[in-house]
């Protein structure tokens, strides 16, 4: 997960990929694999908080 974190915090400094997986000793195919990876882990973490906050409102429809 810090792997990740880090992953994505470099993402956002719009750092070059090849930079950053040397950076982590990664291989570069094995690296793409794992930012793929994390930002599926991001988007549905996303979704996954969205739909809590989204809950109580749906629920009150139902009442």
């Amino acid at each position: 997960v810090r792997f990740c974190n880090q992953l994505l915090a470099h993402q956002n400094e719009n750092l070059k990929i090849e930079h950053v997986a040397e950076m982590f000793g990664a291989d570069f195919d094995e690296y793409k694999v794992f930012a793929v990876f994390c930002a599926r882990q991001q988007a549905a973490t996303d979704l996954i908080e969205q739909e809590k906050a989204n809950k109580p409102k749906f629920m009150k429809h139902l009442n």
